[in-house]
């Protein structure tokens, strides 16, 4: 079973280097190399850029609403810094896996990011170390709302209040609020679908963003405070940002995400081994 205690080679997850000096990715603040080891950033061939984070070596999880033009994407991890970003220098993927109930958006109907939940497998394990590890995923029935008011770190290279493209990874720390808050957003035009199986994140001057879509939402494991969680998935919001935006609640699908690991998780080191 794969839960907060899931080893990965000799590194354990949800590992940081960050303090609790925090932001207050819009009104967020530029991080440093191992302050969120696990963040990756995506772009997809048809040019959608986006974040993910890697939960083991060889898996990243996402949105799948990044792939509704292409299954092809490119993916850095171990940076903060987009400068001399060249594709010798990307992890290999093999294949993208959406979740079965996922739809792609279609123009004129009603948005629904229901069951936006993707997972990136990589070519070969990526190798781990101080700037690149993994985050640690919900332990098994953790599928209830999350708390109003708990805290949680997103992270992104999306639009921010002083830019639309920053160079360095931005980070800032939002409560989880009631759905109330994201219902009651405008969002010009017609309006989404809001279900149980997402969260509600943000504050006033601090949100996710356009670029931000496929990053984590993280929070402290209040069992094991040295390690972090995710717990969503950015996934869609307003275009105005800078209020709320509306997360994955991935503890709803912890299931399908142990489920395809395990059956497509071998790599030919691991055949040739044996």
């Amino acid at each position: 079973m794969v839960h907060q205690s899931l080893k990965v080679g000799h590194a354990v997850c949800g590992r940081t280097a960050i303090s609790d000096d925090t932001g207050r990715v819009f009104g967020g603040k530029p991080a440093r190399l191992g302050y969120f080891p696990w963040q990756v950033r995506l772009r997809t061939y048809d040019g959608k850029v986006g974040g993910g984070a890697l939960v083991s070596d060889g898996w990243i999880l996402t949105a799948a609403h990044l792939f509704d033009g292409s299954r092809q994407t490119t993916v850095h991890g171990g940076i903060v810094n987009l400068q001399g970003l060249s594709p010798e220098k990307a992890l290999p993927v093999e294949d993208a896996f959406l979740h079965p109930n996922y739809r792609p958006q279609a123009d004129g109907s009603e948005p629904n990011f229901e069951h936006d939940v993707a997972l990136v497998k990589l070519r070969a394990r990526a190798k781990l170390g101080a700037n690149l590890s993994p985050v640690c995923l919900p332990a098994a029935g953790e599928t209830s709302p999350l708390r109003a008011g708990r805290l949680g770190y997103i992270t992104g290279w999306g639009k921010t209040e002083v830019r639309d493209r920053p160079i360095f990874l931005q980070y800032a720390e939002v409560p989880v609020v009631g759905m109330d808050k994201c219902r009651g957003l405008d969002y010009r035009g017609k309006r989404p679908r809001f279900t149980d199986n997402m969260v509600c994140a943000g504050q006033p001057g601090t949100d996710s963003c356009q670029g931000d879509s496929g990053g984590p939402f993280v929070l402290r494991d209040l069992r094991h405070p040295s390690r972090h969680v995710v717990r969503g998935i950015v996934s869609f919001g307003p275009q105005q940002c800078g209020s709320y935006g509306v997360y994955t609640h991935v503890g709803r699908y912890l299931a399908w995400i142990v489920k395809t690991m395990r059956e497509h998780g071998s790599w030919e080191d691991e055949e040739t081994r044996a």
